[in-house]
């Protein structure tokens, strides 16, 4: 049986199609190394994208994720623990 594949149309002078960075960066976060996030992006949309392109993607994560992580922690945080059981009476 033939593969299916899913053709997706990219508007005129756009530049990215959307959930793209998404995309490279769910591959990245399973594991996948540059040239097979590649490889799978070849596969998904038919183009080629360089490898420069996706470790750029991927830095302005990083970046995002270490402001992030460098934020000012509040002094209190709430929160709250629910305990329940459910027991079927005849």
């Amino acid at each position: 049986m033939p593969r299916r594949r899913r053709t997706t149309t990219v508007e005129t002078y756009s530049r990215l199609l959307d959930g793209f960075n998404e995309k490279v960066i769910q591959r990245f976060a399973h594991g996948m190394t540059l040239r097979p996030v590649q490889r799978v992006l070849r596969e998904l949309y038919g183009i080629d994208v360089s490898p420069t392109l996706i470790a750029t993607i991927i830095d302005e994560v990083h970046e995002a994720c270490d402001t992030w992580r460098q934020r000012p922690l509040e002094g209190c945080y709430a929160i709250v623990y629910l305990d329940a059981i459910h027991v079927k009476l005849r």
